[in-house]
């Protein structure tokens, strides 16, 4: 049986948008609306509450070309030290990393690769 989505907070829905290449746009109202340079939707989620719904995750998850399974094994795998190979079979290897610009160190966050 498959595992199951549950609520996320939006500080760790944020950092997952940060380590796919996504770009803060703006926010309206209570919804932060995100963007990245080949979606042609952007990505928003409401953040009136702490945590964000499965169905909104379900929807950006699609929009993202991304399966629950994946999402839930980056959770699984901890957000702040998810290693380059991950992120790099999630993007679908070489031509998902070139969507991530130049200035990717290979590493999501404040680690740098040696």
């Amino acid at each position: 049986m498959g595992k199951h989505l549950y609520p996320v907070k939006v500080k760790i829905f944020r950092k997952f948008l940060k380590a796919l290449g996504a770009n803060y746009n703006r926010t309206k109202g209570d919804h932060e609306i995100w963007s990245r340079k080949d979606l042609t939707r952007p990505i928003i989620f409401p953040i009136k509450n702490k945590e964000i719904t499965p169905f909104i995750i379900k929807t950006n998850l699609n929009t993202l070309n991304i399966e629950v399974n994946q999402f839930i094994e980056y959770l699984e795998k901890g957000c702040l030290s998810v290693p380059y190979f991950f992120l790099f079979n999630l993007l679908g290897g070489e031509r998902g990393i070139r969507t991530l610009g130049p200035n990717f160190s290979g590493h999501l966050f404040s680690r740098q690769v040696r």
